[in-house]
């Protein structure tokens, strides 16, 4: 696997079948994604969650 954090974490479910955990960021991310989130997929870090989180609530995108 190669490539920057953000590509590495994307692949969240992939890395948890290799028995490696995520960061916590990146797991609440992948959760929500799977509850319907229309959230990037190379969040890692609690700012860029953050981010994200924010941007949907602006848009209006509160599904989940």
């Amino acid at each position: 696997m190669a490539g920057g954090p953000g590509e590495i974490f994307s692949q969240g479910e992939r890395l948890q079948a290799m028995g490696l955990d995520l960061p916590g960021a990146a797991r609440i991310a992948m959760l929500l994604r799977q509850k319907g989130a229309n959230l990037p997929e190379d969040i890692y870090t609690t700012e860029r969650l953050q981010e994200a989180i924010l941007a949907l609530w602006r848009k209006g995108e509160r599904s989940c």
